[in-house]
Formats: structure tokens, C-alpha cells, sequence
């Protein structure tokens, strides 16, 4: 998978117990999640997986910004191994994160491709 350096920063990957590989300074506690849909989907080889899609909300804390400035980001959840996989700040606007999590879901994006179609999505 190609990682784009514009991404990298913002991605935070956890798989089967391990904790979340954070490349932002920031808290990782400090960050919401708010889920918005769940789906079922088969694998090539038949295997079920339920998809959990979730948008991360940070507070902006800095002090050149205004106070409760919220970054929005998106998350995957695949709820039968533990994986997960997270781009935070990828917008500051509420619709955008939720136009993009509707596209994530109704085109059933797995953790493994969601760099690729966030990054697609920002340079449209």
C-alpha cells in the first residue's frame, strides 16, 4: 500500500491488541469518535466482516487558533480481527466528514484502501 507524506502524519493504525501508532503530536485520548454506520460484507474466500465507519473529532487547541475549532477525521473498524484504521484532521467542516463517511460506507472502503480514497477525495 502507498502511504502519500500528506496522510502519514494524520494516520493511526491498531491491529489485534496492539495499541494505535500515533505519527501526530497530539493525544490520542484527546480525540472523539463518533460512529455513523456498520456493514456486513463477504471476502473473496467467503469470510464475513462487519465494517464499522466512524468519524474522529479533535479539538483544536492551538494557540493561533480560535478556541472550539473542531478537525474532523475517518475511521474503519473491522469489528472480527481488531483492525482499524484512522486518518484524523482530514477536514474542519462537519459536511465534508460526513459527505466522505457516507461515500466510505456505500462503497464498502476496507482499512487497507481508505488512504487512497481519502487522498482521491482531498484532491477532487
Amino acid at each position: 500500500m502507498e502511504f502519500y507524506p500528506q496522510l502519514w502524519n494524520n494516520i493511526a493504525y491498531k491491529q489485534k491488541n496492539h495499541k494505535f501508532i500515533n505519527k501526530i503530536r497530539e493525544d490520542v485520548h484527546a480525540m472523539r469518535k463518533m460512529v455513523m454506520y456498520e456493514k456486513n460484507i463477504h471476502t473473496d474466500k467467503g469470510k464475513k466482516l462487519t465494517l464499522i465507519y466512524s468519524v474522529t473529532i479533535d479539538e483544536l487547541s492551538e494557540t493561533s487558533l480560535c478556541v472550539g475549532v473542531e478537525s474532523y477525521g475517518a475511521a474503519i473498524d473491522v469489528k472480527e480481527n481488531d483492525e482499524e484504521l484512522c486518518i484524523r484532521h482530514i477536514t474542519l467542516c462537519s459536511s465534508e466528514i460526513f459527505a466522505l463517511t457516507s461515500l466510505l460506507f456505500s462503497n464498502s472502503v476496507t482499512p487497507a484502501t481508505l488512504p487512497d480514497v481519502v487522498y482521491d477525495w482531498l484532491c477532487r
